[in-house]
């Protein structure tokens, strides 16, 4: 008995099984290939024999089954089936990755290189079967995993979107690994970007008016040139109609890889801690929100959902912060006013397993004294550098 089998027009891996064979599968062999018991059994005994054997594209494969060990001569009868191995799936089994959908999962850049694992499940469950054939899936982009060739591994040393592709013969899968960061940006002077200058200032729902109006106009004509990011002195522009000395800045987070923002539209935040400290004609002033301590502990600074957009329609998202000097009543300065601000801006993204930092903490710091009797602004800046917070006031108690 001759058996041939011709191959696809691409190299595939194929499951050869002997139906109904008389003798011991170990005793055959198809291509130099030594059959395994299959496991099913036969009514008179005869069992299943199972071998994998691949060829070149088009290439004719002889599955003729011969004998290994020497009998009498008889003649048997062997049904020969054949079956393609194929790839069913990708999936990534390390725990670091979240599935976003039926193709994409994500990743949040650690520390530290690692790597996302991906693996391939083939048509057969039989670890005989599926050892022999995954050695002839052929892959795309990733690295290899040593000693497993159903897996690809996938660094986050880089945020950037990997499509990885298992092939074996004319069957595929893909998946795409999203390793995500944000670029951040604290912008202390210039003026807002284009399409965040048009939410900011002409959108009259956004930020919501009682915000909108006080900290960013501060008047009809909005505070030190409309679009104007920086230090801004409360007695020499009369544009703004409560007695404060603020700084206006924007925090901008550039999100990593460039069209993430398509995948995950919904699942940001920009948020900041800060060291504060306020004192009010040369007293610790009750809107120290250290409730008095000195030196001020960390806090909560995180800005109200107004001033931020977490939509990344344009690839990234930003948040807006008005840092300022306020007396205790809120309208006049009583004698003297100062403040000593530190601030620490990050990005999280939630993945569906919580909020995860994606990137760097940045900085940016205020600090303004006010002289009410004087008339003057002794001090107003504002800058990306932190500074030394001092323990005891500027000025003394009047």
């Amino acid at each position: 008995m001759t058996c041939n089998l011709q191959t696809a027009n691409q190299p595939q891996p194929v499951m050869v099984v002997l139906g109904d064979v008389p003798l011991p599968p170990e005793w055959l062999q198809i291509s130099g290939q030594t059959l395994i018991n299959g496991g099913v059994t036969n009514a008179d005994g005869s069992v299943w024999g199972l071998t994998v054997v691949s060829a070149p594209s088009g290439a004719t494969v002889d599955v003729t089954p011969t004998v290994t060990h020497a009998l009498a001569n008889n003649d048997y009868t062997f049904d020969v089936q054949v079956t393609n191995v194929t790839i069913q799936s990708l999936t990534v089994v390390s725990n670091s990755a979240t599935q976003i959908d039926a193709t994409n999962w994500a990743v949040v850049k650690p520390p530290t290189n690692d790597y996302v694992i991906v693996q391939a499940t083939l048509n057969y469950t039989n670890d005989w079967i599926v050892t022999n054939a995954a050695t002839a899936i052929q892959w795309t982009n990733g690295e290899a995993v040593p000693g497993n060739p159903l897996q690809r591994m996938v660094t986050k040393s880089n945020s950037v979107e990997t499509t990885v592709t298992a092939s074996l013969g004319s069957s595929s899968s893909s998946l795409n690994v999203w390793v995500i960061w944000a670029d951040l940006t604290n912008k202390v002077s210039g003026t807002l970007d284009p399409h965040d200058n048009a939410q900011v200032l002409f959108n009259g729902n956004w930020p919501t008016p009682i915000y909108y109006n006080v900290s960013l106009h501060g008047g009809n004509n909005g505070v030190g040139g409309g679009n104007t990011l920086g230090p801004i002195d409360c007695l020499s522009n009369p544009n703004l109609n409560y007695c404060y000395t603020v700084g206006r800045m924007e925090a901008k987070a550039i999100l990593q890889p460039s069209n993430i923002g398509s995948l995950l539209t919904t699942n940001w935040d920009m948020r900041r801690t800060w060291i504060s400290i306020f004192w009010n004609n040369g007293t610790n002033s009750p809107f120290d929100i250290t409730g008095g301590t000195i030196p001020p502990s960390p806090e909560n600074d995180t800005a109200n959902s107004a001033f931020k957009s977490l939509y990344p329609t344009y690839g990234d998202i930003f948040d807006l912060d008005f840092p300022g000097c306020p007396d205790t009543f809120g309208t006049n300065i009583n004698h003297t006013a100062e403040c000593y601000d530190n601030f620490y801006e990050y990005v999280t993204v939630n993945l569906g397993n919580g909020d995860q930092v994606c990137s760097s903490t940045n900085t940016y710091s205020y600090e303004a004294q006010i002289d009410g009797d004087a008339g003057r602004v002794d001090l107003n800046s504002l800058s990306t550098s932190l500074i030394t917070i001092p323990t005891v006031p500027h000025y003394t108690q009047r």
